[in-house]
Parts: C-alpha cells; sequence; structure tokens
C-alpha cells in the first residue's frame, strides 16, 4: 500500500485493518533498522535484538505513540509525501527508545551535580 493509499484510508477508516496491518509491517522494517544502533544493554534490558525484541518494539511504538498519543493521525496530516511520513515514523521510534532507556550511575551523577550546582555559585 502506498502511502496515499494509507492516508486516504486512513481518513476513511482510522480503525481500518488494513490500514494498522501497513503500519504494523512499516514499523517494524524500520525497527530492524534503527534499533540495531542502539546498545541492547540499555535499551533492550539486555536481551539481544532478534525478531521477538523487534516486533515487541514495533508494538510498543504503535500502541504507546501511534494510537496512545495519536502519532500516526498526526504523522499523516504533517507528511507531505512517502519519505517525510518515514521520517516521522523513524522519529517516533527513536524517542520511544529513548525513554526506555535505562538511566546508570553516570546520569544520577549529574542530576546532584545539577542541584549543587543551582544552590551554589556555580555556572555550568
Amino acid at each position: 500500500m502506498s502511502y496515499q493509499d494509507l492516508k486516504s484510508q486512513y481518513l476513511e477508516d482510522p480503525k481500518s485493518i488494513e490500514v494498522w496491518i501497513n503500519v504494523y509491517e512499516r514499523m517494524l522494517k524500520l525497527c530492524k533498522l534503527i534499533s540495531k544502533d542502539y546498545q541492547k544493554e540499555i535499551y533492550n534490558d539486555d536481551i539481544d535484538w532478534n525478531e521477538e525484541s523487534f516486533q515487541q518494539l514495533a508494538q510498543e511504538v504503535i500502541t504507546i505513540r501511534m494510537i496512545d498519543q495519536d502519532q500516526l493521525r498526526i504523522s499523516l496530516a504533517l507528511a507531505q509525501d512517502e519519505s517525510h511520513f518515514t521520517y516521522l515514523m523513524r522519529r517516533q521510534i527513536k524517542q520511544h527508545l529513548s525513554k526506555r532507556r535505562r538511566r546508570d550511575v553516570i546520569d544520577n551523577i549529574f542530576d546532584r551535580l545539577k542541584e549543587i550546582a543551582k544552590n551554589d555559585d556555580f555556572l555550568i
């Protein structure tokens, strides 16, 4: 299904199973491409990136961002063409992965240092 067909069909019936199958297929393909650049220890609970974890990521992005946050409708309204729509979907995946990021000791130290610097005469 082309981007224009997807957009038209979504506008006709946002709950169309064909629309969501197409969105899932696109999302899964992008998740496979993008997630390999993200460390499994930090972004995937130390589980190897494999077909199952790609599927889980795609389902999370669709459920949390595309449905709950209405990002599919927004992306379809904003996108001017197929490549722009793909860019917006990639962005949703990256934002979701950043929310998955596990905090480490350095993050905690940095937060403490920011608090100390606010309360004293330090410049950051």
